[in-house]
C-alpha cells in the first residue's frame, strides 16, 4: 500500500528523498526542489530543510554610501582619518597594497610638523622614540671642514625649535593603531571615478563598486582622484635624498 502523501512544502524548500525500490547504493539520494506532491505516491521520502556549511560572507547593500572616504593610506590619508576620528567623524581609507607601506627610512621634521601631531594625539608617541636634535653642522665636500654650524636650540616666534628624525615607519604605524578596527581597506584599489549627483561611485581594480559622499585625494603623485579632478600632473623637484646626522656624545 503507498505511504499518505505529507502536506505540501513551499516550492523554496529542498526535498531529499530515497527509491525505496531502486537498485542502487543504500547512500544514494535524489534531490529535488519541486514541490513533496509531485513525488510518486509509493516511494518513502523525506523532507529535510537545506543549510549551508559554507561560511556567508556578510554583503553590503547595493545602496549603501559611506560619508568619507579617503583614497590612499600613507601619511597623509592616515593623518586625515585620525583627525576626523578625534572629531566623532567616521571615515574608510582604500590603500591599493595589501598591507601598510612603511618602506622608506626616516625624515627630519620639525616644530610645525609636531604640532599637527600634538593635534592627533600622537606627539608624545612619536618623541619618546626620537632624539632631538641640538646643532645642525654643514661640511666642506672638498675639505671635509665644518663650514657652519646652526644651534637648533634658539627661540623661534611661536617657541623652542624641536627637530627630530623621524623613522617613517614607525609614524605610520603608530597612526594605524590609534584608528578604530576596519578603517582601512586594503588590497583596494580606485581605478575609476563616476559621478551620480552628490555621490561619488568608485570603482575598484577587484571590480567592487563603493559609493561615497565626500572623496578625499591622498593617493599620491599618481592620483587617480587628481586626475579624475582634472588637476596637471606634478612637476619634479630635486632635493637632498638624505643627510648624515648623528647625536650628541
Amino acid at each position: 500500500m503507498p505511504m499518505p502523501i505529507p502536506p505540501a512544502k513551499p516550492p523554496s524548500s529542498i526535498l531529499l528523498y530515497k527509491q525505496k525500490h531502486h537498485r542502487t547504493p543504500p547512500c544514494f539520494i535524489r534531490a529535488c526542489e519541486s514541490d513533496s506532491s509531485e513525488l510518486p505516491a509509493h516511494r518513502a521520502f523525506f523532507v529535510l530543510l537545506h543549510r549551508s556549511t559554507k561560511p556567508q560572507l556578510a554583503v553590503r547593500p547595493m545602496d549603501a554610501v559611506e560619508d568619507i572616504v579617503i583614497a590612499g593610506a600613507g601619511l597623509a590619508g592616515l593623518a586625515t582619518a585620525l583627525g576626523l576620528h578625534r572629531k566623532g567623524v567616521r571615515s574608510l581609507v582604500l590603500e591599493s597594497s595589501p598591507a601598510l607601506r612603511a618602506t622608506g627610512f626616516a625624515f627630519t621634521t620639525w616644530t610645525n610638523a609636531f604640532r599637527a601631531l600634538d593635534a592627533l594625539g600622537v606627539g608624545d608617541k612619536i618623541r619618546a622614540h626620537h632624539l632631538l636634535y641640538e646643532r645642525l653642522v654643514t661640511f666642506s665636500a672638498s675639505t671635509g671642514e665644518a663650514a657652519a654650524k646652526v644651534s637648533l636650540k634658539m627661540q623661534g616666534k611661536s617657541g623652542p625649535h624641536e627637530i627630530r628624525c623621524v623613522k617613517r615607519n614607525f609614524l605610520l604605524e603608530t597612526l594605524e593603531n590609534e584608528l578604530p578596527k576596519g578603517t582601512i581597506r586594503y588590497s583596494s584599489k580606485i581605478v575609476a571615478i563616476e559621478e551620480d549627483g552628490d555621490v561619488k561611485i568608485l570603482h575598484l581594480a577587484d571590480g567592487s563598486i563603493l559609493k561615497a559622499k565626500v572623496l578625499i585625494g591622498c593617493d599620491g603623485v599618481n592620483s587617480v582622484v587628481a586626475k579624475w579632478l582634472g588637476l596637471p600632473k606634478p612637476i619634479p623637484r630635486a632635493g637632498p635624498r638624505g643627510w648624515a646626522l648623528g647625536a650628541p656624545a
